[in-house]
């Protein structure tokens, strides 16, 4: 099903209009976590989890039990962990 055009000329208003803010917690995730973006959309930087982990390993010591670098979707990694944070 494709996005009317109008439809997306909002979505694209809206992502324009939200960029500093992108830009801003794209910043903290890189100074906190040491991980570059590179030329990856933020979507596709933050979904495999592995920048998440990296960010809760940083912000909260001793609460992942394993390595944040496999990636897999944060979410399915909090449940194959038992975390109930996520199930």
């Amino acid at each position: 099903m494709a996005l009317d055009a109008s439809v997306k000329a909002a979505m694209k208003a809206k992502l324009d209009e939200m960029a500093p803010q992108r830009d801003e917690a794209i910043a903290w995730i890189q100074a906190v976590t040491g991980e570059e973006i590179g030329e990856e959309t933020l979507d596709e930087w933050l979904h495999s989890g592995v920048v998440l982990r990296a960010g809760r390993a940083a912000t909260r010591p001793g609460e992942c039990a394993t390595s944040f670098t496999e990636a897999m979707p944060a979410c399915q990694r909090c449940k194959s962990e038992a975390m109930p944070a996520c199930q």
